[in-house]
């Protein structure tokens, strides 16, 4: 068993890397799963290397950050353990002071693994996002479609009256003198 997970990896990581970005392209594009995952490999087709490179990095960026986080609790749980191991008798029930040391270093411990996960998590969607930004500026000239319309003229503003309720009401012929 142990073998064929060996030899199913490289498919795995290839698969993974193919479809990164569909959850992207589902979100920003509100394409369904299975468009998603067909934009996704066309989206990666010849960059998989420069992909996988930036997901890579991108992927232990965002563990050792999130293992950054963990340990203040960790160690703060640790610490509040150390009542639990010196407070249990040889023969006997622990007292209540180290039961509640020991519910308070699990929930510091849970905390921590939360915290750390969901910043994980969130790091490798934005990762990810990013990629199918660059990926589409790169093939489908996304960059020159965002700056015709940043110069696009913007539409005329509506007069003040007309959006004011609390301006003065002036007649149309009055000209405002």
């Amino acid at each position: 068993m142990p073998l064929l997970m060996l030899a199913a990896a490289p498919l795995a990581v290839w698969l993974g890397i193919r479809f990164g970005l569909a959850p992207a392209v589902v979100v920003l594009e509100g394409a369904g799963p299975v468009t998603g995952l067909r934009r996704s490999a066309a989206l990666v087709r010849g960059e998989w290397w420069r992909i996988f490179g930036y997901t890579l990095v991108a992927g232990m960026l965002a563990g050792a950050i999130a293992y950054a986080i963990q340990i203040p609790f960790n160690l703060i749980g640790t610490f509040a353990m150390m009542p639990v191991l010196q407070g249990i008798p040889e023969h006997g029930t622990p007292s209540a002071g180290a039961i509640a040391a020991a519910v308070f270093a699990v929930i510091l411990l849970l905390l921590g693994g939360a915290a750390g996960q969901v910043f994980q998590i969130g790091f490798s969607h934005l990762a990810s996002a990013m990629l199918y930004v660059d990926q589409r500026m790169r093939r489908e000239g996304l960059a020159e479609a965002i700056l015709a319309d940043l110069a696009a003229p913007a539409p005329a503003a509506p007069p003040a009256a007309a959006t004011d309720p609390a301006a003065p009401h002036r007649p149309a012929g009055d000209g405002g003198s």
